[in-house]
């Protein structure tokens, strides 16, 4: 979860994708994110080994000559254990999802990393018309971006307003590995959630429905 609860994160890497060195089983530790930890993996090259340690009391990793760093066991706080629970129930409800190219997020962002909106309405209108590609409207700007692809093979027109938009941008750094992304929406002004979907790796981006309104303590 981020420092607010209002995003949450999930990087699923496919089990084939590592190289096991010993008998492995399935379990679950919780370690702190920490500044340290993020350093480090930023001295990860494709021509240095990086060994990942994971057990019970904790999670370590090493990078060739740059060293190591672990991270011991902590305690999930109970905040985090009831946005677990709020973001599977809203996966289970009734949802519209579709299928967006990496080229009209990457313009989303763009324009947003570019435009600082002086008044309202602050938000995302992704249209949904059947037999066409969807297309996202940027407001207050009036902007619209058409996707290049797949058309949407909804019944019906749909247009769905998503705010807090900024919190996308935790999607840029991932923009050259993505193949392409999978949102699901619930409605406008609901949570909505991003899957980034990269060969054996997936990063889910779940969004509550605006900033304020985070996955654990808020109006859910």
């Amino acid at each position: 979860f981020a420092k607010d609860e209002s995003a949450y994160g999930c990087l699923t890497v496919a089990r084939d994708a590592f190289g096991g060195e010993g008998a492995a089983g399935n379990g679950t530790t919780n370690v702190d994110y920490s500044l340290e930890l993020y350093e480090h993996f930023q001295t990860l090259r494709t021509y240095r080994p990086t060994r990942l340690f994971v057990d019970p009391t904790g999670f370590e990793v090493h990078t060739g000559s740059a060293g190591g760093v672990r991270e011991e066991k902590i305690d999930v706080p109970p905040s985090w254990l009831r946005g677990f629970g709020q973001i599977q129930a809203a996966m289970m409800l009734p949802a519209t999802r579709v299928t967006l190219p990496v080229e009209l997020v990457y313009g989303v962002l763009a324009f947003l990393r570019r435009h600082r909106e002086k008044a309202g309405p602050r938000c995302l209108r992704l249209v949904l018309v059947p037999g066409a590609p969807p297309a996202i409207v940027i407001d207050p700007f009036g902007v619209e971006l058409r996707a290049k692809g797949p058309v949407y093979e909804g019944a019906k027109l749909e247009e769905v307003k998503l705010w807090g938009r900024r919190r996308l941008m935790t999607l840029a750094r991932l923009l050259p590995l993505t193949e392409r992304f999978e949102v699901t929406v619930l409605g406008s002004g609901l949570p909505s959630i991003w899957t980034a979907h990269m060969g054996e790796m997936r990063f889910t981006l779940a969004l509550s429905g605006w900033t304020a309104n985070d996955w654990a303590r808020g109006a859910n």
